[in-house]
C-alpha cells in the first residue's frame, strides 16, 4: 500500500465516523440500544476532532471538512455552552455537591479540601476506593459537624443536616443507588443518588428508568450522580417531561461536560432538579486529583 494509498483510507474512514456520528446526533441517538454504543463513542466533540484531522491530512480537500467542522462546533456551542449569571447568596439556599473520586485507596484529602471551601448541606460520591468503609471515622473528624456514611456498592454520603437513608441497592442488577431524606430549612427533602454502570454492549435504558422512578415526580427532589451517559441522551427526554431540570444546563457556565481530565468531552456527572428549585449557581470544579469534574449548584 501507498502512502498516498493509506490517506485516502484513512480520510474515508474519518469521514465514515463523522456521518455516522452526524446521523445519530439528528435521529436516534442512543434510543436503540444496539446504536447506542457508537452514539456514546462520538459526541461531538469527537466528531469536530475527526473533521479537523480530515482537514489536516486533506490536502487540497479541505474546504468541505472545514465547512462541516464549523458546522459541528456552532452545533456543540448552541447544545452544550452555557453563561447563567452567579446569584447572591442567601441563608435559605441549599448547597449540594457531587463528584466522581475515582477510587482512592485512603480518605480523600481533595474532598475534603473542597467541602471545607464550599460548605455544602449535603455531599455524596461515588467509587470512593475500597476501603470507604473504614475511612467514614476520619472523614467526621476532618469534617466537624457532618455526617458520613459509605453505602455499599460505592456511594459516600455526607451531610451537615439531619439526614437518613430510606432506600439502596442495585440499578437493573449492575449499577447502584442510595435514597437519602434530609431535614434542610424544615422541610423533608428527597435526595436519590446514582452510580450507573457502564459497560459497551450492556444497555443503560433500565437503570436511568430506575433512578427517574425513585424521584416518585417530586418537584423538590434532587438527583445526582455519575450517569455515565450523556445529557444529550434520548433517555433524558423523560427527565425533562417529568419537569425535571439538569442544573448545569439552568444555571452553569461554560460546557456542560464533566469528563475527562479537564477536556470537555461527555457530559457524564449530573444533578437533576425538581421544578420548585431555582438555580442560583452551578459549576464544574475541575482538579488533577480526579478524571471526573465535581458538580456543585446552590439552589432555592
Amino acid at each position: 500500500m501507498t502512502r498516498a494509498t493509506a490517506i485516502q483510507w484513512l480520510r474515508r474512514s474519518l469521514w465514515f465516523l463523522v456521518l455516522t456520528g452526524i446521523l445519530l446526533h439528528v435521529t436516534v441517538r442512543d434510543r436503540i440500544d444496539a446504536f447506542a454504543v457508537f452514539f456514546y463513542m462520538l459526541p461531538l466533540p469527537v466528531l469536530i476532532g475527526l473533521t479537523m484531522a480530515i482537514v489536516i491530512i486533506g490536502r487540497g480537500r479541505r474546504r468541505r471538512a472545514s465547512l462541516v467542522a464549523i458546522g459541528l462546533s456552532v452545533a456543540w456551542l448552541y447544545r452544550s455552552f452555557t453563561w447563567h449569571p452567579t446569584e447572591l447568596a442567601t441563608q435559605d439556599d441549599v448547597r449540594v455537591l457531587f463528584w466522581n473520586l475515582g477510587h482512592p485507596i485512603k480518605p480523600f484529602r481533595p474532598l475534603i479540601r473542597m467541602i471545607k471551601e464550599l460548605n455544602p448541606d449535603i455531599v455524596a460520591c461515588v467509587e470512593p476506593g475500597p476501603n470507604a468503609a473504614t475511612d467514614v471515622e476520619a472523614y467526621k473528624a476532618a469534617l466537624p459537624g457532618y455526617d458520613c456514611q459509605a453505602m455499599p456498592r460505592g456511594i459516600l454520603w455526607l451531610s451537615r443536616r439531619p439526614s437518613q437513608y430510606r432506600a439502596r441497592g442495585r440499578l437493573d442488577q449492575i449499577g447502584a443507588y442510595a435514597v437519602f431524606e434530609a431535614q434542610i430549612n424544615g422541610r423533608t427533602q428527597r435526595v436519590v443518588t446514582a452510580d450507573v454502570y457502564a459497560a459497551p454492549l450492556l444497555p443503560r435504558t433500565g437503570q436511568l428508568r430506575e433512578i427517574l422512578d425513585y424521584t416518585q415526580s417530586d418537584p423538590k427532589v434532587i438527583a445526582m450522580g455519575d450517569f455515565n451517559t450523556p445529557a444529550e441522551s434520548a433517555h433524558f427526554d423523560a427527565y425533562r417531561q417529568q419537569q425535571l431540570q439538569d442544573a448545569l444546563t439552568t444555571g452553569g457556565k461554560g460546557f456542560r461536560e464533566t469528563w475527562f481530565w479537564g477536556l470537555p468531552l461527555l457530559s457524564l456527572d449530573h444533578i437533576w432538579l425538581g421544578k420548585d428549585w431555582h438555580v442560583m449557581e452551578a459549576r464544574k470544579i475541575w482538579t488533577f486529583d480526579t478524571d471526573h469534574a465535581a458538580v456543585f449548584v446552590r439552589v432555592r
